[in-house]
């Protein structure tokens, strides 16, 4: 049997055991954990890295390409220049006072004031055919206008035959207005049909379209002028006259008025 003394030796023993066993175990986590920490920090650097570095990359070559776009095309140019300066003559002018002489001007004027042309054949040949064709232009401006004038007197002969055919005939403007009249009733197409048919000699349509203009306005000054005057023309002034004497007994139109006058004197 063991004592108390080596009892409590031994619990004081098992206990440093232990201890040192959890400090092993937190130890161990503690660098795995820092391994951990440190594979995670370098792998992701090295991602990061590479991301830059393919970017990069990237740039360049768009660089590279936009560079390569943005360059001019020398050759087109050069061609361009040199068809240009096959073409257009070159001229050096400088400013030439007109001799008086008939003699050579080079005797007389210095070089500083001579005029210096360089012209191509090809230039030569074609001031020499604009001379050629410059004595023809005025039979042509001629010719140019005896065609207008032709053109002209067509045109007035057309328009005139349009017009001519476009007239509108009286039946055609009373049947305009029966047939507006009859859509709307408006007063208006009623009023312009008496006054047609009175122009046209129509007496009886012209009374019959005032009577019908009364009944849509019975205070209607333009109806009782156009019955009262449509039935002096047919003879009947004592009708004309009582009609406009009904209306100003009710309204005051010096119009109507001086009709009355002109009916009663016997000079309507």
């Amino acid at each position: 049997m063991l004592n108390s003394n080596e009892v409590i030796n031994l619990e004081q023993r098992w206990k440093r055991w232990r201890q040192r066993q959890i400090f092993r175990r937190f130890f161990a986590f503690l660098s795995l954990t820092a391994l951990f920490c440190l594979s995670f920090y370098i792998g992701f650097f090295l991602l990061v890295k590479g991301a830059n570095s393919t970017i990069n990359s990237i740039v360049a070559s768009v660089k590279e390409d936009t560079k390569e776009l943005l360059k001019p095309d020398k050759p087109s140019d050069d061609k361009n220049s040199s068809v240009a300066q096959k073409d257009g003559p070159r001229l050096a002018l400088t400013i030439q006072p007109v001799p008086r002489s008939s003699s050579s001007v080079s005797s007389t004027v210095p070089k500083s004031e001579t005029i210096k042309l360089d012209r191509d054949e090809k230039v030569e040949k074609k001031l020499q055919k604009s001379k050629a064709i410059i004595p023809l232009a005025p039979k042509m401006v001629q010719e140019q206008k005896q065609e207008d004038s032709k053109i002209k007197t067509a045109k007035e002969k057309k328009e005139s035959k349009i017009q001519i055919n476009m007239k509108p005939t009286s039946a055609n403007t009373t049947e305009y207005l029966k047939e507006k009249f009859d859509a709307t009733g408006n007063i208006v197409f009623a009023l312009m049909l008496s006054e047609e048919y009175y122009h046209q000699g129509q007496y009886n349509d012209a009374i019959r379209w005032a009577l019908t203009a009364n009944e849509l306005d019975p205070k209607n000054e333009r109806s009782w002028i156009l019955f009262a005057q449509s039935k002096a023309k047919l003879g009947n002034t004592k009708e004309a006259i009582n009609a406009l004497e009904e209306f100003l007994k009710t309204n005051n139109s010096g119009k109507i008025e001086s009709i009355l006058i002109k009916l009663k004197r016997g000079a309507f």
